[in-house]
């Protein structure tokens, strides 16, 4: 995307968003908390071969566990606004994505 130089967004802890790959500047808060977006990083964690693989299998039973879950009414949108106030609130931090606690 054509973000400027210093724009806040998060990246790969594992290979850095090589390539242009496991990198992501979402514009807005909308842009951030959509289904897409964490499709997106799921997505390039569980094929990342820099990220070792018990991360993997953990993301993916993760990703098990919550969808044979109910989810709280608006927990989802009020993690995204955390993320979102973490990048453009100090924006010289740059948010790994975290794969464990």
């Amino acid at each position: 995307k054509d973000c400027p130089v210093g724009y806040p967004g998060m990246q790969c802890k594992h290979c850095g968003g090589k390539a242009g790959f496991g990198r992501y500047f979402p514009a807005s808060l909308q842009a951030l908390s959509s289904a897409n977006s964490d499709r997106n990083i799921f997505n390039h964690v569980i094929k990342c071969r820099k990220c070792p693989q018990h991360l993997r299998e953990k993301l993916q039973a993760m990703q098990n566990e919550q969808l044979n879950s109910k989810n709280r009414r608006g927990s989802r949108k009020k993690f995204f606004m955390q993320v979102w106030a973490r990048l453009h609130n100090n924006s010289s931090v740059c948010v790994e994505i975290k794969t464990s606690p």
